[in-house]
């Protein structure tokens, strides 16, 4: 196997396996059935198995599908989370401020909302 792993490849076939459908797999990630279909098998082709039973009605795990997504889950969610953790500390101001202000509007206008932020 090459020392590139095809991650978002891993990513997709974790979603259609979710879900059991490529169709809805690929409306949460935002691409066609035939684009996640062509990604899922680029990925069996990197890995050298079959990792889903395919009908036209149903979607599947092979055995070594399942333990591969049983290996793969726990990675891609703590990926998850660290997306998440990294989310709720952009989201908060943080640094110095530096007010300029005459003195009379710092005491009647910012030493009250002062303490809030500290």
């Amino acid at each position: 196997m090459s020392a590139q792993h095809p991650l978002p490849a891993v990513v997709a076939f974790a979603r259609v396996a979710h879900h059991a459908s490529f169709t809805r797999a690929a409306d949460e990630l935002g691409v066609s059935p035939s684009a996640l279909s062509q990604t899922v098998r680029a990925l069996e082709a990197h890995l050298g198995v079959r990792l889903l039973h395919r009908t036209t009605r149903r979607v599947g795990l092979t055995e070594q599908g399942a333990r591969f997504l049983a290996q793969v889950r726990e990675g891609l969610a703590r990926i998850d989370a660290a997306f998440d953790d990294l989310d709720q500390v952009r989201d908060v101001p943080a640094g110095k401020l530096r007010i300029n202000v005459p003195r009379i509007a710092a005491e009647l206008l910012v030493l009250p909302h002062l303490p809030g932020f500290l």
